[in-house]
């Protein structure tokens, strides 16, 4: 569980400590869209974009001069050129801001976002601006936004090569897996730990397949000089998912799959150790 799903953990960083969507990305090695949408999963208001950029434009110990000086506290008021040269900072902002971009138009953002899934770093890209403002507008329109699992996929979609040069590297492979911050789930230590030595964990990175889909697939387990694998569904992250496409998918590529849910595994162990014996022995 990531810090941000906790609502209390998110409300103090955002509401209390006014801390930004990028910084808790930051903190939280996340996208700050996932921050943003973990925001309105929790039912927390979201600041304005001039609001939530206050802290770029002064820095930390004036506002921390400013609140003290508004709450009676010990310490040196705000003084005149330092108001100044913060309304100025301001304006030059606003300005920028409020200058017409493409993306303001709602026909045109929700064409470049919706129906040509373009990211928004993409989007801003061809604006000559940055992906946080026209994440703004993205969430000021209403639109429908990607989580971060599916613009992943829909950027390897449209730039299949990447992929391939990216997991090419093995530096981008030791980030992106530590990144995961992959280790064995609940389930998968119970099925290792009731199953035979033939049958070994990889779901921590050390085996890949290219599916005939384009994705690169890491199996939770592998049996041993045999082309099986065995693939444990969460009944949460897969309730929505029909184990025979997956199925197939091996199968397309001359590997044997079988798939075990998360449910059979606590309810019933012994029926789980015995169809991955016959799996591996058929």
């Amino acid at each position: 569980m990531k810090p941000y799903q906790d609502r209390d953990w998110l409300y103090q960083k955002y509401i209390n400590e006014k801390l930004s969507c990028s910084q808790i990305a930051t903190l939280c090695s996340a996208w700050h869209q996932t921050i943003s949408y973990w925001l309105k999963k929790h039912d927390i208001k979201a600041r304005g974009y001039g609001e939530s950029n206050i802290g770029r434009i002064c820095s930390l110990e004036t506002r921390k001069k400013i609140g003290n000086a508004q709450k009676g506290k010990k310490g040196r008021p705000i003084t005149d050129n330092e108001k100044l040269a913060a309304s100025k900072r301001m304006t030059v902002y606003r300005a920028q801001f409020l200058e017409p971009k493409p993306y303001h138009s709602r026909e045109w953002l929700y064409q470049k976002y919706v129906v040509e899934k373009l990211s928004c770093y993409k989007i801003a890209k061809l604006c000559e601006d940055y992906g946080e403002r026209v994440w703004y507008w993205i969430e000021k329109f209403g639109l429908d936004t990607r989580g971060r699992s599916e613009a992943v996929k829909e950027h390897y979609r449209q730039n299949p090569e990447a992929a391939k040069i990216n997991w090419a590297n093995p530096e981008y492979v030791k980030k992106t897996l530590a990144s995961f911050n992959i280790r064995p789930t609940r389930p998968e230590k119970i099925f290792d730990a009731m199953t035979p030595e033939n049958i070994c964990y990889t779901g921590d990175g050390s085996w890949w397949y290219m599916l005939p889909n384009g994705q690169h697939k890491n199996p939770d387990f592998k049996v041993k000089d045999q082309n099986k694998v065995i693939e444990i569904f969460g009944d949460y992250w897969h309730r929505d998912d029909d184990p025979q496409d997956l199925i197939d998918l091996y199968g397309a590529i001359g590997l044997g799959c079988l798939v075990i849910w998360e449910h059979e595994i606590y309810n019933n162990p012994e029926g789980v150790h015995s169809r991955a014996i016959q799996f591996t022995q058929s």
